[in-house]
């Protein structure tokens, strides 16, 4: 298969975008992890530079990812890297609704396809934010991002 583009905030990454990447790791030729550089839902907690090297931490496995900063939109970016598809996790029916608009918007505008996989059923509920709120409160956050990266994203989460 071709190339596809991962772009995500993983802001912090959790084991529900990891499985996405993994999975999709094994169905592409390549797979392109765009990290975001523009926040659009709030103020990123993590630099970009923290988060592309927690993203090539636990992705260090996979020979077929490369990590890169997204600076355009990933529609575009992904036609500027040679992709054919743009690579999306659907968590449940709400995420579809946004993420069909959002690819036939791509579709029209750079001719790119989307390709959706599903999360695994465990990850259903994983969202960065709610790892945010859980690390904030001192609460355990294993089992929720990446082996390795627990105590690294609790200490970010504490100091404030």
């Amino acid at each position: 298969m071709p190339k596809v583009l991962f772009a995500a905030s993983c802001d912090p990454i959790t084991i529900g975008h990891l499985s996405l990447i993994e999975r999709g790791a094994k169905l592409f030729d390549q797979l392109i992890i765009a990290v975001s550089t523009k926040p659009t839902k709030r103020p990123f907690r993590f630099t970009l530079e923290e988060r592309m090297a927690m993203i090539g931490q636990v992705t260090r496995h996979l020979e077929n990812v490369e990590i890169v900063p997204l600076e355009d939109l990933s529609a575009s970016f992904a036609k500027q890297r040679g992709c054919v598809f743009l690579l999306r996790g659907l968590r449940s029916s709400l995420d579809f609704e946004y993420e069909y608009d959002l690819a036939s918007l791509n579709r029209e505008i750079s001719g790119i396809e989307t390709f959706f996989m599903a999360c695994l059923p465990q990850h259903t509920h994983l969202s960065s934010s709610l790892i945010y709120e859980i690390a904030s409160y001192g609460q355990s956050i294993k089992g929720l991002v990446p082996e390795g990266l627990e105590e690294i994203i609790s200490k970010k989460f504490t100091q404030h």
